[in-house]
């Protein structure tokens, strides 16, 4: 008698775990906003520019809003927002400078794993981008004192959130497939607030 006794309080206990772990689960569904802050890095080839090849870092950050579906242990969502990549500049020699500032909008699916208040997740989407490329210092018979460049192209990304109750940590890297770039991406740390 004992030894069913001995089995049947873990048992217990086990499946009020489940149960708890699944109604804090399914509590994560719902519309959500927020903001992160981070680096931002743009690499332009020189056969753009008509200058030497331009990799710089400034910081940029993002601000945007989406909808989490919760499916027990994975997560399907929808975000979108607006990113800021901050104005990357640096010297290309003695005499001329380059600055880029550079923002757009986006819109991505997002999947992932849940564990437990812990997830990570994969992101794809598109963003429609605006950039302008001042260059200082130019002879004005050169030809080109400033560009500006504007498309939609694609954009991916991975990253991993934690819950502290509705409040959510976010870390995350992006890759944006920006026409005429060699590579632009961010790393950043946001927080997310879910209603």
């Amino acid at each position: 008698m004992a030894s069913y006794r001995n089995a049947i309080i873990p048992t217990l206990c086990l499946t009020a775990a489940l149960v708890l772990f699944g109604s804090a689960q399914a509590a994560d569904s719902g519309f959500y906003v927020g903001g992160s802050i981070g680096q931002s890095t743009l690499k332009v080839p020189s056969d753009v520019t008509d200058v030497p090849d331009f990799s710089e870092d400034d910081t940029g950050y993002k601000l945007f809003a989406g909808y989490n579906w919760n499916l027990a242990l994975f997560n399907l969502g929808v975000e979108g927002g607006y990113i800021d990549f901050g104005s990357p500049s640096g010297a290309l020699d003695a005499d001329t400078s380059l600055k880029i500032d550079a923002d757009g909008l986006n819109l991505v699916g997002l999947g992932g794993l849940n564990f437990g208040p812990f997830d990570i997740y994969a992101k794809a989407g598109w963003v429609s981008w605006d950039a302008s490329l001042s260059i200082g210092g130019v002879d004005p018979g050169f030809g080109l004192g400033s560009l500006s460049e504007d498309g939609t192209d694609l954009m991916y990304g991975l990253g991993a959130r934690f819950a502290l109750g509705k409040l959510h940590i976010r870390g995350e890297w992006e890759e944006f497939d920006i026409e005429d770039s060699d590579r632009v991406y961010m790393f950043s740390l946001g927080v997310a607030w879910q209603f």
